[in-house]
């Protein structure tokens, strides 16, 4: 199996809300999108803000597009803030540069 399950998917999705709920995080919402971007899993606790589904969305999509994890897309993001403007706008807004988003890899292949 080369691609990311649902099964696998949930898993780390509820790895991340308990990791979340161990640190006392605010409530949370979490994404895994697969290795083309759509989404797998989406799950947002009681009281996570309405944005944060695009947020969360936003922040595993973007390491998908671009090959790269949240915190390293937001330290060339501010080294060049110019292109991830014109990015972000050809993206239609679905990239945050922020730390977060992460790939998912197998056998050194992006799955998610």
């Amino acid at each position: 199996m080369c691609g990311l399950t649902l099964k696998e998917a949930d898993a780390i999705v509820q790895g991340a809300l308990a990791k979340a709920r161990e640190l006392k995080c605010r409530a949370m919402t979490v994404a895994v999108v697969d290795a083309g971007g759509a989404a797998i899993v989406m799950k947002r606790e009681d009281g996570s803000g309405a944005l944060r589904p695009d947020i969360a969305f936003a922040k595993a999509w973007g390491p998908i597009g671009m090959g790269i994890g949240g915190r390293a897309m937001a330290k060339r993001a501010m080294d060049t803030p110019a292109f991830w403007a014109a990015l972000n706008t050809i993206s239609a807004g679905r990239i945050a540069p922020v730390a977060g988003g992460v790939l998912i890899l197998r056998d050194g292949k992006v799955v998610g």
